[in-house]
């Protein structure tokens, strides 16, 4: 075992290499009023979007607004509102 990873040889002369996946980066991005947050279409779990107007309280939801796929990312448009929110990707 190394850098949290697991290597096993096997006989056919090969390595298998078995460990956690990174979890997907989340983006943010402002266009005409809308925030766009988007995350890539290859992440291996699945993932829900939720949002959250408050980080100490445990109360996230997630986001219902249509996912669209663009270019090999999920893309969600929110209208960008005055009240501070919180967004992040669960599995």
């Amino acid at each position: 075992m190394a850098n949290g990873k697991v290597y096993m040889a096997t006989f056919s002369n090969r390595l298998n290499v078995y460990g956690l996946l990174p979890p997907p980066s989340l983006t943010i991005q402002l266009s005409g009023g809308n925030a766009i947050l988007s995350w890539p279409t290859n992440a291996f779990l699945n993932f829900a979007l939720q949002s959250n107007t408050d980080l100490l309280a445990a109360a996230w939801q997630n986001v219902t607004n249509t996912v669209l796929t663009t270019n090999g990312a999920f893309q969600v448009r929110i209208p960008a509102s005055a009240a501070s929110t919180f967004f992040r990707l669960k599995r």
